[in-house]
């Protein structure tokens, strides 16, 4: 089980999904001192879980303003070799990437979450109704990543969960 303190919300406002919002949030809830100083390999200090990678490319210019380094986690021009050596040699503060690309770098080896301290589900909706959640071709992978890696975090208070 995991509590109410796994869950991190973010300020309401009008334009919540707007992506320009989403850096100030980020602030409000973990040290930025320590997201651009983070060194830990294979564990980004956050990962945003998107419905696509157009939506993981538009959330990471988003975070623009934050000034650390990202690592784009989906299928588009990289293979999981290569994000498998990226991962390795490299650190990133901030991954997006898309449910599938997340489980299947996890169950390789390749992406670690026993350092991460914030997993956000990003509830951008597309064909006006579905979210990475409800979507039928990111839902179970979306459950499957979340209950098999973010659960023991969640469970042992070391990583939080968020809905953007």
């Amino acid at each position: 089980k995991f509590t109410e303190k796994s869950i991190v919300k973010f300020e309401a406002d009008d334009d919540h999904n707007d992506d320009r919002n989403i850096a100030p949030n980020f602030k409000s809830v973990l040290s930025m001192k320590r997201l651009k100083k983070w060194k830990t390999k294979k564990s980004p200090m956050i990962i945003i879980i998107c419905v696509s990678a157009r939506r993981a490319m538009s959330v990471l210019k988003g975070l623009a303003p934050l000034k650390c380094r990202c690592a784009k986690l989906f299928s588009k021009h990289m293979s999981v070799e290569d994000q498998r050596s990226m991962l390795e040699n490299g650190t990133y503060g901030v991954a997006a990437g898309t449910p599938n690309r997340l489980l299947k770098l996890c169950s390789e080896g390749a992406l670690d979450l026993s350092s991460t301290e914030l997993v956000v589900l990003d509830g951008q909706e597309i064909h006006k109704t579905m979210n990475v959640c409800t979507l039928y071709d990111t839902a179970p992978d979306t459950m499957e990543f979340i209950m098999t890696y973010v659960q023991p975090g969640l469970t042992k208070g070391d990583t939080k969960l968020c809905m953007y």
